[in-house]
């Protein structure tokens, strides 16, 4: 938006002043999106830094040295690196974060199944080379999903803390996960690994309804919340694609508009949702 529109009414500014950081991070507290995906964000981590602390130990219950243990390690989370660049670059070019990180925490579920319902040993290194990169895949569409569906920039930086800050005591709640197993089926931190991807599942699930519905609302009630913030002539007035007013909206209005979307953020009725 030109800088001369920006500054050009100062009573305008001082009617809709910019919101206080400490507003702005109660918002991002309050985002049902944010929360789910939160939840979502714990299960994750408590999957990936199980599997990153305790892969090796499981290895050795196969009967490989310990040099071979580390050797056989490995291929599994070469593949995840793999894997997770090409589901990212999918997820980038779709536009579809949910889909990816629910597709990815199915394809963690069938690794773990196969580990907690097979004695063969191949079958449950096998296991390894999906439940891995399976989990790891969850992670860049769920930081992706947060950056996507939180405006302004304060509301943006607290919900991407909130969720690094639940990951990790995500990761501090995997530390005792395959302490409570046994070797070598380790049976029910197996359990507990398939139990929180199908709740990645369901956090996936429940943002997605959530977003469809907080994005159909806030179009039907678009012209009331422009409305709100004295926006005369809210219909067709910012041109997105090309970035510039359209319809001679009055510089004024161009001020207030703008006062808006730092008030509402993603709420804002012309923010579109990712799902």
């Amino acid at each position: 938006m030109p800088s001369s529109s920006l500054n050009s009414s100062a009573t305008s500014i001082q009617n809709y002043p910019a919101k206080s950081t400490k507003l702005q991070i109660c918002e991002a507290f309050k985002s049902p999106h944010v929360i789910l995906i939160s939840v979502a964000q714990f299960a994750t981590a408590s999957n990936i830094y199980s599997l990153a602390y305790f892969t090796p130990t499981i290895v050795n219950t196969f009967g490989y040295s310990p040099t071979d243990t580390q050797l056989f390690s490995v291929p599994p989370f070469v593949i995840s690196f793999i894997y997770m660049l090409a589901l990212s670059y999918w997820s980038d070019r779709r536009q579809s974060r949910g889909i990816a990180s629910g597709l990815s925490a199915a394809l963690s579920i069938i690794g773990f199944a196969m580990f907690y319902a097979s004695g063969n040993d191949h079958v449950r290194y096998g296991s390894l080379f999906l439940s891995i990169p399976g989990a790891y895949g969850v992670t860049p569409s769920l930081a992706a999903w947060t950056a996507d569906n939180s405006e302004p920039h304060m509301r943006k930086a607290t919900a991407l803390a909130l969720g690094g800050m639940v990951a990790n005591s995500g990761g501090l709640f995997s530390v005792w996960i395959f302490t409570l197993g046994h070797k070598p089926r380790y049976s029910l931190p197996t359990a507990i690994n398939i139990f929180l991807a199908v709740m990645i599942i369901g956090c996936c699930i429940l943002n997605t309804m959530w977003l469809s519905h907080a994005q159909k609302k806030k179009v039907t009630n678009r012209l009331e919340i422009l409305h709100s913030f004295g926006i005369r002539d809210p219909i067709d007035l910012f041109n997105h694609e090309k970035d510039e007013p359209q319809g001679n909206p009055s510089e004024e209005d161009l001020i207030i508009y703008a006062r808006s979307w730092d008030h509402l953020g993603d709420q804002h009725p012309d923010f579109k949702y990712i799902y």
